[in-house]
């Protein structure tokens, strides 16, 4: 199971990695800067491709992990070949008056739902509060000074 960056205001969730609001120890500190940190590069990162991608702006709870990894790869290595794209039109100019008008095809919204006991099963472990703490405790020790 991964993690996610996390502020306060989420639940304590095993799946959500929380900053430590009253650093005791350096430890602990440097742990608080780190995730903090992090968590606003990914923030920024997400709002950049969900504001130019409308497939992660929208709920994905039905999709495999599978999928959800080749649309986030997918959209990464087409932002990256936006930028580069524009990099070189303001280097070269080029005429793309070919691609005015042009719409966006629909968004499929078919997929395969999982059975629901397997979708509450996962909800419940998600939820388990001893889980997170565990887990912030040993990502906390695994920190290299």
């Amino acid at each position: 199971m991964g993690y996610y960056l996390a502020d306060k205001i989420y639940p304590n969730w095993a799946t959500l990695v929380k900053t430590v609001s009253t650093p005791a120890s350096m430890k602990h500190k440097i742990f608080a800067t780190l995730q903090e940190s992090c968590r606003k590069d990914v923030e920024r990162a997400f709002g950049v491709l969900q504001s130019k991608f409308k497939i992660i702006h929208n709920a994905a709870m039905m999709w495999s992990p599978k999928k959800l990894n080749a649309i986030m790869r997918a959209c990464v290595i087409l932002h990256n070949m936006v930028i580069e794209n524009e990099r070189d039109i303001y280097q070269n100019p080029k005429d793309t008056s070919g691609f005015e008008g042009v719409d966006d095809p629909p968004v499929s919204h078919n997929r395969d739902v999982p059975a629901i006991d397997k979708l509450i099963d996962s909800y419940n472990c998600i939820k388990n509060k001893e889980t997170s703490n565990r887990l912030q405790q040993d990502l906390i020790e695994h920190l290299q000074f």
